[in-house]
């Protein structure tokens, strides 16, 4: 390895060793005494035997027994997760562990991780059925989440992140089917509208689901008109589930298209000459051939609900507990740094399980079957229609008619300039826009000025680092690249509140006190939204291979003078689709940026926020609509235009 790839090297492992393990170790130390732990203190000299000092002074384990005592954590935990998906997820590892330990038990092993789990996971759904999980620290059955209801009950068993994973991805494949394998009319239209949801940030969802069908909303006031009783409770988990299953459905309809671009056709065509029907052919052929981008999609809508702070404070009753609530309310409420501090790393561990059993799924299946040729094309010819191209029309449309429903009543709320107890409103102006718009331009410390100026040093720092750690993964062998790409891959999972009160646990003291501080905001940002540009700039990476490089080198060319007439230029589009990636993430931040930054730094997402929790929604819904179209515009340019190199996929 030359002289500038190793301090490039260096370079890189100093910034992500200070400003991501360290805050993530620090986060553990945190749990178990209870306060900030100075872990860049300890690092100096003598900081060890400090260390050691203070660890037996205050260190215990009494905050991880408080998750067992404490009703609101272990509720929280297991409204998120589910007790079903726990249970299965232990039972799983141990059939796992004991075929490694005992491997002359092949079938018992094989059947725990089989027949097992389905048996487990369908008791604690019949024990749901029937009353409560858990009982509270009285003895008496907890009424979590009204457990006195099946659907109360389903959600204890099931977990609320696992269903509204399992309700996105079903949206999102039969999305993906019908694009793919149907002539559906508008077909363009539908595949252009995938893009909306993305680009709509989910706490903009809940305001308009209040819009729409909150105890005043539109629809509400429509049915009570003609004497209907109310559809939607406006603050339940079936709500914000609602929202957060309609806004993440496309990262699975992108994954799955993509899969099926790489879709083997002879497969299917010869289970039907075998004899099996289509639906046959469906279930056995296809659905476990494009299993890893299903899996792949799947895994982040878990993420995203796992750690969507904003919809469930907006749309979750205060009796309701979920775990990223749980933490945040003792960070910024009760300052009760340790309760906070040991939910954050449950939650880092839930995520980093999930990972690896995602990693165990793809890469112990047999895929070989996607192979390079051409994808699956449509079964009648683009002339003829036939009822399932209907259907899917239909299907399609009821689908993105609700991003769709949001998206115009945030707007029509907008320009409004009152609204009574009619349906509609009465009179409308645009005066709320022209003095966002004013406001933005004249006065430095405007939500909108904000969010420009805390995104364009942060798009700044995450493209240097996002290209310095694409630049050594795609040019390196070994353990160090294998450790940058694990390493880039932690901050984009990680929930928002767990690594907001990691960072402040780290660098709020005497010696950095970097906490609320804009300093701390960018660097969270470039920390957390650098995996977006390192997987698109390694991507250009691995599509120009290094002759070209190598190339310019045998030519006489310098290291710099190939880097900066070479290797840039050819993995530009990526830089670019990367780039409007990191900046769109940074304009919908909300959880990261609320606990972080200073209220005088408040961009229009952490405003917007606030706004709907103030009740001003009419505001709010004027700034949403401002931050929808600054997500929207770019991310169609990049997502549609080949003239950047980025294949639409759809």
């Amino acid at each position: 390895m030359s002289s500038y790839r190793v301090g490039l090297g260096l370079a890189l492992t100093l910034f992500l060793f200070v400003f991501l393990l360290c805050p993530l170790a620090g986060l553990l130390f945190a749990a178990i005494l209870g306060e900030q732990a100075p872990v860049l203190n300890w690092l100096t000299p003598g900081g060890f035997i400090d260390a050691l000092r203070l660890l037996s002074e205050k260190g215990t384990l009494d905050y991880y027994r408080e998750f067992f005592s404490t009703p609101r954590y272990y509720r929280g935990f297991f409204n998120a997760v589910g007790l079903g998906p726990v249970l299965v997820t232990v039972l799983f590892f141990f059939g796992w562990l004991g075929q490694s330990l005992f491997p002359r038990q092949k079938r018992l092993w094989a059947w725990l991780r089989g027949p097992g789990l389905i048996m487990l996971f369908a008791l604690v759904c019949l024990a749901s059925a029937t009353r409560p999980l858990w009982a509270d620290s009285e003895g008496m059955w907890a009424r979590v989440l009204d457990g006195s209801t099946v659907a109360g009950r389903l959600l204890q068993a099931c977990g609320y992140c696992p269903l509204v994973t399992l309700a996105g991805s079903l949206i999102g494949v039969g999305v993906a089917f019908c694009l793919h394998f149907t002539n559906l009319p508008f077909k363009k239209i539908f595949s252009l509208l995938v893009i909306v949801p993305l680009s709509m940030p989910p706490f903009l969802g809940a305001l308009a689901f209040k819009n729409l069908l909150g105890d005043f909303g539109m629809v509400t006031r429509l049915f009570h008109l003609v004497g209907l009783t109310h559809p939607f409770s406006g603050q339940s988990a079936l709500s914000a589930g609602l929202v957060e299953s309609f806004l993440f459905f496309p990262f699975v309809t992108m994954t799955t298209l993509s899969a099926l671009e790489r879709f083997d056709t002879s497969l299917p065509e010869a289970s039907r000459v075998l004899g099996g029907s289509n639906f046959y052919g469906y279930i056995t052929v296809t659905l476990p051939t494009l299993m890893p981008g299903i899996l792949a999609g799947s895994f982040l809508i878990f993420v995203r609900s796992f750690g969507d702070f904003a919809t469930l404070r907006l749309l979750l009753p205060t009796r309701y507990s979920m775990i990223v609530i749980e933490a945040y309310r003792d960070f910024t409420g009760s300052s009760y740094f340790g309760g906070a501090a040991m939910l954050s790393t449950l939650m880092v561990a839930v995520i980093l399980v999930l990972l690896a059993l995602q990693k165990y799924v793809v890469e112990g299946g047999s895929y070989q079957t996607v192979s390079g040729r051409s994808g699956a094309r449509s079964a009648h010819p683009e002339e003829t229609r036939t009822p399932r191209d209907g259907l899917a029309a239909l299907f399609c449309g009821a689908v993105f008619a609700v991003p769709l429903s949001f998206l115009a009543s945030t707007f029509l709320v907008s320009i409004a300039r009152n609204w009574g107890a009619q349906i509609m409103p009465t009179s409308f102006t645009l005066n709320r826009y022209g003095h966002i718009l004013k406001a933005c331009f004249t006065e430095y410390d405007s939500p909108l000025a904000n969010s420009f100026n805390l995104a364009a040093p942060s798009l700044l720092g995450c493209v240097i680092l996002s290209f310095g750690i694409a630049f050594l993964i795609s040019r390196t062998r070994g353990r160090f690249s294998q450790f940058l790409d694990f390493t880039t891959v932690l901050p984009f999972v990680i929930p928002g509140v767990a690594f907001a009160v990691a960072l402040i646990g780290v660098f709020n003291n005497e010696a950095f006190d970097l906490h609320f501080t804009a300093k701390l905001v960018i660097i969270a940002y470039v920390v957390t939204r650098a995996p977006y540009g390192v997987r698109t700039i390694l991507a250009s990476f691995q599509q120009i291979g290094t002759s070209m490089e190598e190339g310019s080198r045998t030519l006489g060319g310098g290291e710099l003078l190939t880097l900066t007439r070479v290797t840039i230029p050819l993995v530009a589009p990526g830089i670019i689709a990367g780039s409007v990636m990191i900046f769109i993430s940074c304009m919908q931040d909300v959880a990261i940026t609320l606990m972080v930054a200073p209220p005088d730094w408040y961009p229009t997402s952490v405003h917007v926020f606030q706004e709907i929790e103030r009740g001003r929604i009419y505001n709010a819904s004027a700034y949403g609509v401002i931050l929808f179209f600054l997500i929207l515009i770019p991310y169609s340019v990049v997502f549609f235009s080949k003239r950047f190199g980025v294949k639409p996929g759809l």
